[in-house]
């Protein structure tokens, strides 16, 4: 067995990405996908020791279409938007926006959902004052 229950913890030298693919995902304003770059080192097991960073958020370019068969639509992977960076180029288009909107910190996701969350709640506040519901 490669893990023999634990015993080849920290033994094996190898890196692990653990993923899954997620094909109703909450996309951001614009309809574009994201995913959490959030870092952990575990430095041990007994006892358990684990090291956590907050990391960052890496945005896609392309709006999300589940049925899309473009790679970019469906993966944040940085490489994938080394396309659509050049092509700002060529069309004079500010490069430093579309990697600052491709990078978030999470602060910047905070910021982002409370916005939303205070709009929805204004609306639905609005639509029952309207209504006469309170």
């Amino acid at each position: 067995m490669k893990y023999a229950g634990g015993a080849m913890c920290g033994k094996l030298k190898q890196s692990l990405v653990a993923q899954k693919y997620i094909s109703n995902p909450l996309l951001l304003d614009r309809g574009n996908k994201f995913d959490f770059r959030i870092y952990m080192l575990v430095a041990s097991v007994n006892p358990l020791i684990v090291y956590y960073h907050d990391g960052f958020l890496r945005v896609s370019l392309s709006t999300y279409d589940k049925f899309s068969k473009t790679k970019n639509v469906h993966f944040t992977n940085t490489h994938l938007s080394k396309k659509v960076f050049a092509e700002a180029r060529q069309k004079g288009m500010n490069e430093q926006e579309l990697r600052d909107y491709q990078m978030w910190m999470m602060e910047d996701l905070q910021n982002y959902l409370i916005k939303i969350v205070t709009f929805l709640f204004y609306i639905r506040l609005s639509n029952s004052l309207s209504s006469g519901k309170n």
